[in-house]
């Protein structure tokens, strides 16, 4: 279920933004920016991600692109601003 795994996954702000497109899409989307985050960080996995939201973390920017093999899926670069 989306919604269930978004309010289990995603900040209060995360989860907002879900539930304004309540879509796989949408959720792909925060999870990839998440995820760009985490890996930036060097935060493990197994913290609360709920507690680690992406949407307006200081002194980073996110570059999302959309691409596709045998699938569409999304990409997303978290870049540490000078």
């Amino acid at each position: 279920n989306l919604s269930s795994f978004a309010r289990r996954s995603f900040t209060a702000d995360e989860y907002e933004g879900f539930l304004q497109e309540p879509t796989c899409e949408q959720v792909c989307r925060l999870w990839t920016r998440k995820e760009a985050l985490v890996k930036l960080l060097g935060v493990h996995l197994s913290s609360s991600l709920s507690d680690l939201s992406s949407l307006d973390y200081p002194g980073v920017e996110f570059v999302t692109r959309r691409a596709s093999l045998e699938k569409e899926f999304f990409l997303t670069t978290a870049i540490k601003q000078q």
